[in-house]
């Protein structure tokens, strides 16, 4: 099943259309309700995606300190999917000066980096499934 994200005036749109051509006839009272409750539906959140290496890296900005050992540009943290030998892992890392660095990578030098993704938005009160 797709899963695009709509806007709520077009759900209210559609539901009012799908009724009207069921029945026949446009009611006002029911039109509200229809959009009443499309409203207080809780917000849809795209779910996050991989995006490719060769596609596009992690946006770099100034490295700040680290620019007095040589780095002169680093990333946010950001998910990664490695590749390693017997498959895939999932790890956090960033770029450093466009290349990648996450903890055990001088252990694994033939793991390499094939996709990212930025960190979710955190938690907040009141939020459930």
């Amino acid at each position: 099943m797709q899963k695009d994200l709509i806007s709520r005036q077009m759900a209210v749109n559609v539901a009012i259309k799908a009724v009207d051509d069921w029945e026949g006839r446009t009611n006002l009272w029911r039109n509200e309700i229809i959009e009443k409750r499309i409203n207080a539906m809780p917000p849809a959140q795209p779910e996050p995606l991989w995006i490719p290496c060769e596609e596009e890296m992690p946006k770099e900005k100034d490295a700040g300190i680290l620019q007095k050992i040589g780095i002169q540009n680093k990333s946010d943290n950001v998910f990664v999917t490695i590749d390693i030998e017997k498959g895939k892992i999932v790890e956090v890392a960033c770029t450093w000066d466009g290349m990648w660095k996450w903890d055990g990578m001088m252990a694994f030098p033939k793991w390499k980096v094939v996709a990212w993704m930025p960190f979710p938005a955190p938690y907040q009160e009141g939020e459930t499934k």
